[in-house]
């Protein structure tokens, strides 16, 4: 979600918005103060609330739910407004302002990108704190007092993953492509013992011999079985933080609105106004699989257009019903990409997915991310179709949006669709650590264990964990060099090797969803479509 305001660096001028995704996480009232002129900081200031938090403390699982809060400014130069920039926040904790009540950290964030907002306690409920500041440091990013400024602050729904071993792969291997415990006589399809333990960041030996981690081939599109596995890969056993829901369509369009007209050229399909997101340019002409993002402007060369919503075609942009809620759908590899650098976070990789939904918890056969082989379809017609309340005309255990073709759903629902402040795991859909739509709705974009480097392209055992800086080529990719289908030759992220897939998606049958299944977990698959989305991810110290 995002909040605007403009202000000049000597006074404020007065404009904000306001908007919601997910569980309702909202910024507002922004304002600046405690200026000091010698160091070059302001404080922005702000009031922050979200629904459904959580802080369990000791008790199982021991995580928490954050915003991991973040800024762009913009500032009038030479007659005209300059391209939003990220703002370079103070990388000390004790600059910060929290409010009673909540903790802000600054995690791995030396270089100042952005901070995590939680509670300081245990407890669960509503969020609503007033007053927070994070410390910009408007001279790093070569503002002048004089000049005149805009700021745009962002919050992204992050739940923390602590540190531990977890296991990986079936409990009887029958899952495509899942990871098992090698037993030095490995026959195909005749594979060895069941799971396999992360115990460590350190490297894991890919083979047959006894006790190495080994998957089967299956079509080849699991990966190439070879290794090892590096130290720098994450593997899930550190902390880290991963969004709690698919990138909503509204945090996209938010991302859309920042960059220059070239970038977003080549970030959507939709160039021509009026307009909608899918998978060819200049895009079609209604909504795609539940795809309301719309073309309010077009771009003109560099100068930016304009993106919107309007899932209810009736050409009112913006409404209530227009679907800015719903996961984002039409998300090529370059598109998740772009994005995770451009909030200072990063992919995440199936290792780390299968931590994510099953925690410490031994495996169960066949599971699904809310840890039991419980699967209701979401199915019939949707309920507050398009609205912040959007809900499955269904209910049940392990609620779940799968093999929707041919039903009146047609596409992804609402990012957090199936969770309230009364439902418990397995009715949510929630994975152990509270992450949403780990099985269903749309597919997770992850960095496989699957290929290596192999000439100009980056490949994803490669992946060292580097995190976004915020700031994107001038053509709108991200210029991670680790990050997978980082391209030697343009140093921009222009291909999809490394990438893989997991996790089913709304159109797919129900064997796609389970935790361990990995049938496509290294198909390289760059373009976007109706069942592809994205989640990103930040480790933590």
């Amino acid at each position: 979600m995002t909040k605007i305001i403009i202000f000049y660096i000597i006074w404020v001028l007065l404009l904000s918005t306001s908007t919601a995704f997910a569980n309702n996480l909202e910024i507002e009232n922004i304002s600046l103060t405690d200026k000091d002129s010698s160091g070059n900081t302001y404080d922005i200031e702000f009031d922050i609330s979200w629904d459904n938090s959580w802080y369990n403390g000791s008790a199982a699982p021991d995580n928490y739910d954050a915003a991991w809060v973040f800024a762009k400014f913009s500032k009038y130069s030479g007659g005209s407004w300059s391209e939003w920039a990220h703002c370079t926040l103070s990388s000390s904790d004790t600059d910060h302002v929290a409010p009673a009540g909540s903790t802000i950290d600054t995690g791995l964030t030396t270089t100042g990108k952005g901070v995590f907002i939680y509670r300081d306690a245990p407890g669960n409920g509503s969020n609503n704190w007033d007053n927070a500041q994070i410390r910009w440091e408007y001279g790093t990013d070569g503002v002048e007092d004089f000049e005149n400024v805009r700021i745009k602050v962002f919050g992204i729904e992050m739940v923390y993953v602590p540190q531990g071993p977890f296991y990986i792969g079936d409990a009887d291997n029958d899952q495509e492509g899942c990871f098992f415990t090698a037993d030095g006589s490995f026959v195909e399809d005749e594979v060895g013992l069941p799971q396999y333990t992360i115990t460590s960041e350190g490297a894991i030996t890919v083979g047959t011999s006894s006790g190495n981690l080994y998957y089967d081939a299956e079509t080849g599109s699991t990966g190439d079985r070879t290794g090892p596995i590096p130290a720098a890969y994450p593997k899930g056993y550190n902390a880290f933080y991963v969004m709690k829901y698919e990138l909503a369509q509204g945090q996209y369009v938010d991302f859309l609105n920042t960059l220059n007209g070239t970038q977003q050229a080549n970030r959507v399909s939709a160039v021509t106004a009026g307009t909608f997101m899918d998978a060819t340019a200049p895009g079609a002409g209604t909504p795609q699989t539940r795809n309301g993002i719309v073309c309010d402007i077009a771009p003109a060369g560099s100068k930016a257009g304009v993106y919107a919503h309007n899932l209810d075609e009736d050409g009112v942009y913006n409404e209530s019903t227009d679907g800015k809620w719903i996961a984002c759908n039409w998300l090529s590899w370059m598109d998740g990409a772009a994005y995770a650098d451009w909030a200072a976070l990063r992919p995440y990789t199936e290792l780390e997915f299968e931590k994510v939904a099953r925690g410490p918890q031994l495996v169960v056969d066949d599971e699904y991310a809310w840890g039991s082989t419980d699967l209701t379809q979401a199915e019939g017609a949707v309920q507050s179709s398009g609205e912040e309340t959007e809900v499955a005309n269904t209910t049940g255990n392990g609620l779940c949006n799968y093999d929707g073709v041919g039903t009146d759903t047609g596409g992804p629902l609402r990012a957090g669709f199936a969770a309230t402040g009364l439902t418990n795991r397995l009715q949510s859909g929630g994975s152990y650590y509270g992450a949403m739509e780990l099985s269903g709705n749309l597919m997770e974009r992850l960095v496989t264990v699957g290929n290596d480097t192999s000439g100009a392209e980056i490949g994803g055992r490669a992946f060292d964990g580097a995190h976004g800086n915020g700031i994107l080529s001038a053509g709108g990719y991200s210029d991670v060099a680790t990050w997978p289908g980082y391209n030697t030759g343009t140093t921009i992220v222009d291909g999809a090797r490394g990438s893989g897939l997991r996790g089913g998606a709304w159109s797919l049958a129900e064997t796609f969803h389970t935790v361990s299944d990995r049938s496509i977990a290294a198909v390289i698959q760059p373009d976007g479509s109706a069942i592809r989305g994205f989640r990103g991810a930040r480790t933590a110290p």
